[in-house]
């Protein structure tokens, strides 16, 4: 074999080498980033899936004449004929000297 025919065929392999590395290491750069979103699916689906069940809880005991009881007195603020409601004065944590002179 002459050396320019051997010359050739080793850069050829050579550059086929190479190119094969780099397919390799594109890929495996890409499976990596596949599999960071994959978690970053499961961890979302997972929030979604507790949410879900949280709301089919909900929707379970929305008919419960409890259930609603509780929702008008949290959120509607309601109470029966014969309550009384106490109405307490919001407590204020003064973080330094000035606001415990505003406060007064």
């Amino acid at each position: 074999m002459s050396k320019k025919k051997m010359s050739f065929s080793t850069l050829l392999v050579g550059g086929l080498l190479l190119a094969l590395a780099l397919y390799f290491i594109f890929f495996g750069l890409k499976i990596l980033s596949l599999k960071s979103q994959e978690a970053e699916v499961r961890e979302v689906n997972a929030k979604l899936t507790k949410e879900k069940e949280n709301l089919e809880t909900e929707l379970n005991n929305i008919s419960s004449k409890d259930y609603m009881e509780r929702l008008a007195r949290k959120d509607l603020k309601l109470v029966k004929a014969n309550e009384l409601i106490f109405i307490l004065p919001e407590f204020r944590k003064f973080t330094n000297e000035e606001d415990v002179k505003e406060g007064q």
